[in-house]
């Protein structure tokens, strides 16, 4: 819908750091700092972008992304999530990533799934001969 808001997220993965080191005094300004460079990675995106920044709304969160996401989508009660689908892993051959995975398998609503420009399947597509005898 072209009067729709748009809210970006983008999530500083944390996955495996304890909260307690998250939350700690000494790291709040390396915190701060990544937040930061995160934020004008996002402005940097959207001044290139189409983007109707004026309707856009960021959100930059700390934790398991495919948790905020889902946290974020059920708090604006989002119509649709949209999100790439090949991650960085190291899993050669991983069709969608585990944060896209997680987030269809976990999502009330609607989800689009984009794969990156110059995706190439790493599957070889199944060659079908039809029987001409079935019918189609």
């Amino acid at each position: 819908h072209a009067n729709a808001d748009f809210h970006l997220l983008h999530v500083i993965d944390s996955i495996g750091i304890p909260e307690e080191v998250l939350n700690a005094a000494d790291t709040s300004r390396l915190r701060q700092e990544i937040s930061d460079e995160a934020r004008c990675r996002i402005d940097d995106f959207l001044e290139r972008s189409a983007c109707n920044v004026e309707r856009t709304q960021i959100h930059i969160a700390w934790g398991t992304p495919w948790k905020e996401i889902q946290i974020l989508a059920e708090r604006i009660k989002a119509d649709l999530v949209a999100m790439g689908t090949v991650g960085r892993g190291r899993i050669k051959g991983l069709l969608l990533g585990t944060t896209a995975e997680n987030v269809l398998n976990s999502s009330g609503g609607s989800v689009l799934a984009v794969k990156p420009d110059g995706f190439v399947s790493p599957i070889e597509p199944a060659l079908w001969e039809l029987d001409p005898a079935t019918p189609t």
